[in-house]
């Protein structure tokens, strides 16, 4: 059976080719060392583990590095720019809570009295006030269109804020700034919102993305491979 995989670079699907002929290098994450196990982890290493198994299988001299500490992962890896704590950090002062209070009974009391004052302490923080760094103009900025898009080059046709006329209009009420795109964006009737998110998580799921382009919706993205699944998914 021939394996393919899809390549992130030229964002099709092609036939595996390794670079050295009968010889596949690998590197994977295997189990967490640093949280309790879930099924995040537990995909990842599968998936590799039997990747592994059908190259052996195929005849491949299969050389698999797998890395079992995940050092400098941060608490907040899962949203973009992930900052936090780091995760082998925050479990060794878990198991160091836990060996402690075992050996020592008091030390619970003292561990929660240093958790209310750390509360104590969030919440007093947080009700410092702040100021804001950037307000909307009371006079938006006159935009005009550009000839061949030329940003030196403007003509006398002056834009207003609108959004394409194929997608549905602003709503009533909603300010024409930022915070009335952001309500356009994510009302219920929005056909292009829903679509991006059901794309990516089908990718994240199953490595490939209905719409392989995932990052790039627009005339230059590639055509869905199932048109009528991801518009009842994001009808869903």
């Amino acid at each position: 059976m021939q394996l393919r995989f899809f390549n992130s670079l030229s964002n099709t699907v092609e036939n595996f080719e390794p670079v050295e002929p009968g010889t596949v290098r690998m590197y994977s994450c295997g189990p967490t060392v640093y949280d309790y196990a879930h099924i995040g982890n537990f995909r990842s290493f599968l998936f590799s583990d039997l990747l592994r198994r059908f190259l052996e299988v195929a005849g491949y001299d299969v050389i698999h590095v797998m890395n079992i500490t995940d050092v400098g992962h941060m608490t907040d890896d899962a949203v973009a720019d992930g900052g936090g704590e780091d995760k082998m950090e925050l479990a060794g002062r878990r198991l160091l809570r836990e060996v402690t209070i075992e050996v020592w009974p008091e030390a619970e009391q003292i561990v929660a009295d240093t958790e209310e004052q750390k509360k104590a302490l969030a919440a007093l923080e947080a009700e410092i006030p702040t100021t804001l760094v950037s307000v909307e103009r009371s006079m938006p900025q006159e935009t005009r269109v550009l000839r061949r898009g030329q940003y030196d080059q403007p003509t006398d046709v002056i834009v207003g804020r609108e959004v394409p006329t194929w997608l549905p209009p602003m709503p009533d009420d909603a300010p024409i700034d930022r915070l009335g795109f952001a309500q356009w964006l994510t009302r219920d009737d929005h056909p292009l919102t829903a679509r991006v998110f059901m794309n990516r998580l089908w990718q994240h799921h199953f490595g490939v993305g209905l719409v392989i382009t995932a990052e790039d919706f627009g005339s230059q993205g590639a055509r869905p491979s199932h048109p009528d699944l991801l518009d009842w998914l994001a009808v869903k």
